[in-house]
């Protein structure tokens, strides 16, 4: 059981990147509705504050631990940032994935790999209703990114991420067509 809630921790705060394997075994994924603390009064904040839509998956990937929202917004970005803890606010150490939008954004289509000093072009995809997008897995640039996936729809560039798991990729997917069709999956 001690191991177990190490792990969730872990899990939350990929404080090293042997934490990512451990949480490999635990991507199953569940309704957001009552799960992430604050969610409602943070996404009510972002539309708000921003010219935008803004969308968010209907579900994600579970955690042993409680998450809780953030975001930052303006009126041609937004960001809705998951965290293991209330006063992370999106800061790496503490964030578990994001989703974000900018208006008139630009996907990159490579990322750099620092094991083998290569571009690497990301993999294309697609996603409900036939919307192309990029996906990239976790890789090390500098720094540990989480596996994102990128599209555009109508002039935004939009980016989610979540920790690393068991079929990510899937799970990256399911949590976009989520977000743009609710109640769909």
């Amino acid at each position: 059981m001690i191991f177990q809630k190490k792990i969730a921790l872990a899990c939350a705060s990929i404080l090293t990147l042997t934490s990512v394997d451990a949480c490999a075994a635990q991507t199953t994924m569940r309704p957001t509705t009552n799960y992430i603390n604050n969610l409602d009064a943070v996404l009510k904040n972002a539309k708000n504050n921003s010219n935008m839509s803004v969308i968010f998956p209907a579900e994600v990937p579970t955690s042993h631990v409680k998450l809780y929202a953030s975001e930052t917004s303006r009126s041609d970005f937004w960001a809705i940032y998951i965290d293991s803890t209330a006063d992370c606010n999106g800061a790496h150490f503490c964030n578990v994935g994001y989703i974000m939008a900018q208006n008139k954004g630009k996907i990159e289509q490579i990322y750099f790999d620092m094991k083998t000093h290569t571009k690497i072009k990301k993999q294309s995809i697609m996603l409900a209703d036939g919307l192309p997008a990029v996906y990239t897995p976790g890789h090390a640039e500098g720094d540990w990114h989480n596996p994102s996936l990128e599209w555009k729809l109508d002039d935004v560039a939009y980016m989610l991420t979540w920790q690393n798991g068991v079929n990510i990729k899937k799970a990256l997917v399911t949590m976009a067509n989520s977000a743009m069709h609710p109640g769909s999956n």
